[in-house]
């Protein structure tokens, strides 16, 4: 019967977790000369993070949905992020 309950609460456990696996995620890491990101992410629980290390650095990132997250680390000279975040709009 324990071995029964654990499993049963294992289960219910992941089943509430699942929304919160669901959306967009990157991870981006560059290093050296002339870095450029272009992403786009749609959907819900948008979440990127990118790092770029060297010269003329350039992000740009469009997110459309709710709980949007952007995170970026530049380092070197000539940096540029460009980010475009939206909640889609209901029709």
């Amino acid at each position: 019967m324990t071995k029964f309950l654990s499993t049963l609460m294992i289960g219910a456990t992941l089943l509430g977790a699942a929304p919160a696996l669901a959306g967009n995620s990157a991870d981006i890491i560059q290093k050296g000369g002339v870095n450029t990101i272009d992403a786009e992410q749609r959907g819900r629980d948008n979440d990127f993070d990118s790092s770029q290390d060297g010269f003329d650095n350039l992000l740009k990132l469009k997110q459309r949905g709710r709980n949007n997250n952007a995170e970026a680390f530049q380092d070197g000279e000539v940096n540029e992020v460009q980010l475009d975040q939206a909640r889609r709009r209901r029709r």
